[in-house]
């Protein structure tokens, strides 16, 4: 997996992207409802990313392969 698709509620929301133990491994304005973030670069293993915008923030769990 390269890609991750975040879909957001407002525009101009930012991601971040964190391993296990919380150190930012990628940080990204969006300024579109509908994104696409290359993650090719990150190592395999877990993350959390948290999407933070005018509605609020929210964080999810994935697994890069």
């Amino acid at each position: 997996m390269d890609d991750l698709n975040i879909v957001t509620a407002s525009e101009n929301s930012q991601v971040q992207i964190m391993d296990l133990n919380g150190k930012t491994m990628m940080n990204q304005n969006l300024e579109n409802t509908t994104s696409k973030l290359n993650v090719s670069g990150l190592e395999q293993g877990v993350y959390f990313v948290v999407v933070k915008g005018d509605n609020g923030s929210f964080s999810m769990k994935f697994v890069k392969q």
